[in-house]
């Protein structure tokens, strides 16, 4: 009884942590298709050199692979080799920032949009991605049975869904509170504001 009810215990657990990876990814992707200037603007700060197809060709690779893991996350198809590949993502996603943090970008990492926020990629966006790797171990390691999260019980689906959203609106708080305090810094240098107003002319061309 004891082996079963930590079996139970622990499928729970990659269940909520499934569920919100999938989310997060799914936000993600939606969020970069939302605002395609403001990550335009911070691939070609990553990429100085790169051609105007070439940063699309990146923002459609990124928005897609996003979109594909949560599909199959949400789906539970494949959901070892999925999580492996956000902890990948996530890692390379984490060296990006890293990255943005140490040129000094001002414009956020527009990981969710809201590019035009001032102040540089800040250490809450790294903690953000520590934990979802580590989120990300934790449903590659599960032993659970994967099934679609459609077909949990309603009760099942609504605490998973409700406390993945509670999760999610905690960290949009911490964000916000983070942004008014980097209200206060210094604005975003000249060579940075102009990326990002040329990603903004970009995104409203190619919409």
């Amino acid at each position: 009884m004891t082996s079963q009810a930590l079996a139970a215990e622990t499928g729970d657990i990659a269940s909520l942590a499934r569920a919100l990876l999938a989310i997060v990814l799914g936000l993600a992707a939606w969020a970069k298709l939302r605002d395609r200037g403001g990550f335009r603007a911070v691939l070609r700060f990553l990429v100085p050199g790169a051609s105007a197809p070439t940063i699309t060709s990146l923002l459609a690779a990124v928005v897609g692979f996003e979109a594909l893991l949560a599909g199959l996350l949400v789906a539970g198809l494949r959901t070892d080799a999925a999580a492996w590949g956000a902890v990948g993502f996530l890692c390379i996603g984490t060296a990006a920032l890293l990255m943005l943090r140490r040129r000094g970008y001002q414009g956020g990492c527009a990981c969710f949009g809201h590019h035009a926020s001032a102040g540089p990629v800040s250490s809450l966006d790294l903690v953000r991605n520590a934990v979802l790797i580590a989120v990300s171990f934790v449903v590659a390691q599960s032993s659970a049975t994967a099934r679609p999260l459609w077909t949990f019980p309603v009760e099942t689906t609504a605490l998973l869904a409700a406390t993945a959203v509670g999760v999610i609106v905690l960290y949009g708080m911490i964000a916000a509170v983070v942004a008014v305090r980097g209200a206060w810094a210094p604005g975003p240098s000249e060579h940075v504001a102009a990326l990002v107003r040329s990603g903004d002319q970009a995104g409203g061309r190619a919409a």
